[in-house]
């Protein structure tokens, strides 16, 4: 998954506190540095300490996820209620686990 922004401020800015204010949490950032993502300012790698300056493209690329080995998956008809390339919202029926777990390995 790809994102992109133009910085647009007067004042000099950290990636890390603008990609933050884009909704990208600490967890994620760790993620796309350690799994395979990318960040880039302009086309070029940049670290979070990186400051952006007005007109500043930033691009981040998110990695995949990988399989768990663990999940299960199951066939199952979905109630779709809204799908577009970023989002999908389920109607999901009560008593069906939203995450997996030991206790809910399946279903």
């Amino acid at each position: 998954m790809r994102f992109e922004w133009i910085y647009h401020g007067n004042v000099p800015q950290k990636l890390k506190s603008f990609l933050q204010n884009q909704g990208i949490s600490k967890r994620l950032l760790a993620k796309i540095k350690f799994q395979g993502g990318e960040i880039a300012v302009n086309q070029t790698v940049q670290n979070v300490l990186y400051l952006l300056t007005n007109g500043d493209i930033v691009t981040v690329k998110i990695p995949d996820e990988v399989a768990h080995e663990r999940l299960i998956a199951e066939e199952m008809s979905l109630d779709i209620i809204y799908e577009d390339e970023h989002f999908l919202v389920i109607n999901k029926p009560a008593g069906v686990a939203s995450i997996p777990s030991q206790y809910h390995p399946q279903g």
